[in-house]
């Protein structure tokens, strides 16, 4: 631990230790440390359950900081973008975070050959349309499941990427193709 920030924290009050704790996103993942373990040294008591929410706040905070951390399209929203969109969509993002284009390609094959497999699926059986939905669901629950896990890593930490861009991309995509569907069905 650096010196002038163990002495920094030595000389003030529990209150103002307790501060970087309860503000953790003003402070760096030194400070909240170092903060961290000088309560601990001071007596504080933090039961199992705060000590190991602090840490994954700090590693949080260190993935963050650092310059090395990998930027990718989130997990999270790469699901939700699944379940709303075609999954094409959210299968070419997520290979765009991928950095060998093998990996790449396999990625957006495997998105091709399902939606064609969806779509011929669906005009052969005469599906209701909330079928799609259901899979849209399998789509992403493979996708955040077994690819990320398989391509990413499961505990890999990483710095978000926006996904607006992406959004904005499929539907300026999308919307035209719905319209058009519409217009050619009732027009």
């Amino acid at each position: 631990m650096d010196d002038s920030l163990e002495k920094l924290m030595v000389a003030k009050t529990d209150d103002e230790l307790l501060d970087y704790l309860m503000d953790i996103k003003d402070y760096s993942a030194k400070e909240v440390r170092s903060a961290l373990f000088e309560l601990r040294k001071r007596g504080k008591y933090f039961n199992q359950l705060q000590w190991d929410y602090f840490q994954k706040v700090i590693k949080r905070k260190e993935a963050d900081e650092s310059p090395d951390t990998p930027i990718y399209y989130p997990r999270e929203s790469l699901f939700i973008y699944a379940m709303l969109l075609p999954i094409i969509f959210a299968y070419v993002v997520f290979s765009l975070n991928l950095k060998n284009k093998r990996d790449k390609w396999v990625i957006i094959g495997f998105a091709v050959t399902y939606t064609i497999f969806m779509i011929t699926l669906g005009n052969r059986l005469d599906m209701p349309a909330r079928i799609p939905i259901l899979f849209n669901f399998i789509a992403a629950f493979v996708l955040e499941t077994f690819l990320w896990n398989k391509y990413i890593g499961k505990s890999v930490l990483y710095k978000k990427k926006s996904m607006w861009l992406p959004v904005l991309i499929a539907l300026a995509i999308w919307v035209p193709l719905i319209l058009l569907s519409l217009y050619l069905e009732f027009g």
